[in-house]
């Protein structure tokens, strides 16, 4: 929110228009019309021969042999076949197999042999590349293939492509075939680095709910595992039995960190999940080698182990997902992870799917390979996963903004020495924070109406706040309190489209030049008391605007509660609590620091008569009556404002009537009110035109006008009072 949004000029539309259709132009040129072409369409690779088929078979009598594709699978196998009238010297016999032993020979001579040899898996070896190099001499020649499997129970051992090319043309055709599924998996590779990345650079990591970390490794050794499945690595390096170790122990190694990352996205975090995604992956592992090294199994015989270490994971993440619903659903919380549990419940089926591939189809084929389908559910789990990643991401920056704004104008705030300032401040601060037009607040008047009690504008823009007064309710607020207790806030994003919504409140709002806005309900104990909002912020930060607003409900509440609770004391310090008049310390905050000593004025100081006598004969309720009838008749001519009440039955009134005609009328006014409630006061009323005369001489005056009216009143009633109270 404190960053400044840039207006682009007219021009840079069409020139990103005109800046994408050349990207497309260019990929899509290279693409159909370069050597790319033919290197991607396999049917332009005229200088590869397919020398499969037609093979001659001596050995195992049970073998078939296709014409498409030859799938050679047995012990002691030899397969003989004459090579082509002509060679041009260039041209080599490339063979792909998986966990097989070769010897090749031409003419009965031997020219080629690869022997597996023991590693850590066993004596597996998987995919291996061969090229042997032809001769012009050697044309004609019958070449012989003896094969046999590299496992002792006689499985594998599978020719699955025999081809005539060069060696470059050999390596395009299996860069071919696996560019699209190498390509994914370097890009799980990628954002698992990426995330290793944003976590190191992260500086507060404790504020960062989810495990970038783990997510970040358990991606890098899942792309790896996928990587290894292309076969491209083990063309590219040679490097058979590494890629076999790393085949048969990074999915294990990933758990561990997937399941810690996943964990770290649920409600509640339970070490349960924890404990078995350590220990269940780790038996797993334990058992494949005791069984390799103790009882010396080849780790291919051992597939349900290590399907059984993956099907419990895929088991306990659904577990873990269900429970973290189940939590969200009971504590009434958004889990914030649809799109998580679209990504893994895909990865999950895909695994299934991958699983049941490799033990049913790849097995009757014949075949090796696997991860197909488990790319595509990473794939998908990865994009899921990331917009979720960059979703909370964005989340959370824009919640920190939001705190730092919050913060800042609590600082503000509390620098303030009284409410109206703290409101004034606060309105002032985010107003420049949010870069709108206007900032205000509108208070309910209790009689039907909403007034505007506090704006702040930016400069340049017109305070509307004098014409904002008496806003009903009927028809025109009251749209916006039903929307507050649906939603809690209202965004009105263009005021045009809010027309069809409330024609009166676009008539309220069009004069004043609001185009948008955002507005918040001010609630204290539960109770609507107004609401607050911002004019015409910038559009491309209302999202940020609107979240940030509903989290400053609470406060604006809060300080207008704090407002009303010291208007609150100060009447009580300033006013009498029996009559609502003010009382003697407000007389003398008045006459000290208050009056205007440039207007004339008139004083008058008032004495109930007969109070002693009520108090004794009739009661303290009555004579509290007889105060209270004086003090309504002195505030209904004179202004609540003005009248002071001093001691039980004394009163002082301060009058700034024109002149003193007026002023008279008025003291007249006051004892025919009086009258008519069946009182009787001694009035003493001095009218003063010098402002600056000496205000203790205008008080005697007033003082004996006052004695001698009440002399008067008990010689005629023959009621002594007691002698005054000075």
């Amino acid at each position: 929110m404190k960053q400044k949004h840039l207006k682009y000029p007219k021009y840079t539309i069409p020139y990103l228009i005109v800046t994408g259709v050349l990207i497309l132009f260019v990929f899509g040129y290279t693409a159909f019309f370069t050597d790319w072409h033919s290197f991607v369409i396999k049917e332009d690779q005229s200088d590869v021969i397919d020398f499969s088929a037609d093979w001659q078979v001596n050995g195992d009598p049970d073998i078939n042999i296709t014409q498409s594709h030859t799938k050679i699978y047995g012990n002691d196998v030899e397969l003989v076949k004459k090579l082509p009238d002509t060679l041009d010297g260039q041209t080599s016999l490339c063979i792909t197999a998986l966990n097989a032993r070769m010897e090749v020979k031409i003419a009965g001579k031997t020219v080629y042999r690869f022997d597996s040899v023991e590693n850590l898996t066993g004596y597996g070896c998987g995919i291996t590349y061969h090229t042997v190099s032809l001769k012009e001499e050697d044309a004609g020649k019958d070449v012989t293939i003896i094969l046999s499997s590299v496992f002792s129970n006689g499985t594998g051992g599978t020719i699955s492509r025999i081809l005539l090319c060069t060696p470059v043309a050999f390596g395009r055709s299996v860069v071919r075939e696996s560019m699209l599924p190498a390509a994914f998996s370097v890009l799980v590779m990628f954002f698992g680095l990426l995330m290793l990345i944003i976590h190191f650079l992260i500086p507060k990591k404790q504020t960062i709910p989810y495990h970038l970390a783990s997510l970040g490794n358990a991606l890098i050794l899942i792309g790896m595992w996928c990587l290894i499945d292309t076969e491209l690595p083990q063309y590219l390096s040679g490097c058979y039995y590494a890629c076999r170790t790393l085949d048969y122990t990074l999915l294990h190694l990933a758990i561990f960190p997937l399941v810690l990352f996943i964990n770290s996205l649920m409600q509640k975090k339970r070490t349960v999940y924890m404990h078995i995604a350590f220990w269940w992956p780790l038996l797993c592992v334990v058992a494949l080698f005791v069984a390799r090294f103790a009882l010396g199994y080849d780790m291919h015989e051992l597939t349900a182990v290590s399907y059984t270490s993956y099907c419990g994971t895929l088991l306990l993440v659904f577990i873990m997902l269900v429970d973290n619903v189940h939590v969200c659903k009971k504590t009434r919380t958004p889990s914030r992870l649809r799109l998580f549990y679209i990504g893994a419940l895909t990865l999950m089926l895909a695994s299934i799917a991958d699983i049941l591939y490799n033990l049913i189809i790849a097995d009757l084929r014949m075949t090796g390979g696997y991860g197909h389908f488990l790319r595509f559910g990473l794939i998908v789990f990865l994009f899921t996963l990331v917009w979720q990643v960059l979703s909370w991401w964005t989340d959370d920056r824009m919640s920190i903004e939001r705190d730092r704004v919050i913060n800042k104008i609590l600082q503000e705030a509390m620098s303030a020495q009284n409410a109206d300032n703290k409101i004034k401040t606060v309105l002032e601060y985010l107003c420049t924070q949010l870069h709108a037009d206007r900032a205000y607040i509108f208070e309910d008047q209790l009689d039907g109406t909403f007034a505007n009690s506090y704006e702040w504008c930016r400069p340049g823009v017109h305070p509307e706040i004098g014409n904002l007064q008496d806003v009903p309710y009927d028809g025109v607020i009251e749209i916006w309190y039903n929307e507050y207790k649906r939603s809690n806030r209202i965004v009105i994003e263009d005021l045009e489209k809010y027309r069809a919504t409330s024609e009166k409140m676009y008539q309220l709002l069009k004069p004043k030049g609001v185009t948008s806005l955002v507005t918040g309900p001010l609630v204290i104990e539960g109770k609507y008391v107004g609401f607050y909002g911002v004019d015409n912020p910038p559009a491309a930060i209302l999202p940020e605007v609107s979240e940030l607003m509903r989290l400053l409900s609470y406060v604006f509440a809060q300080i207008i509660s704090q407002r009303d609770e010291q208007n609150t004391l100060l009447r009580n310090s300033y006013c009498d609590e029996m009559t609502g008049v003010r009382n003697r310390r407000a007389l003398d905050e008045f006459e000290a620091n208050e009056r205007d000593v440039t207007k004339p004025f008139g004083f008058i100081m008032c004495d109930l008569n007969g109070l002693k006598m009520v108090n004794d004969t009739i009661g303290h309720a009555e004579g509290d009556n007889m105060i209270i009838d004086v003090a309504t008749a002195l505030s209904t001519v004179f202004g609540i404002q003005n009248v002071y009440r001093i001691g039980g039955d004394e009163f002082v009134i301060y009058d700034f009537a024109d002149n003193e005609s007026v002023f008279r009328n008025e003291v007249d006014e006051l004892r025919k009110f009086i009258s008519r409630k069946s009182r009787s006061v001694s009035i003493g009323a001095v009218y003063c035109k010098e402002p600056k005369a000496d205000i203790s001489q205008i008080k005697a005056e007033a003082e004996s006008q006052m004695y001698a009216e009440k002399r008067s009143y008990y010689n005629g009633h023959n009621d002594r009072r007691s002698e005054r109270r000075s």
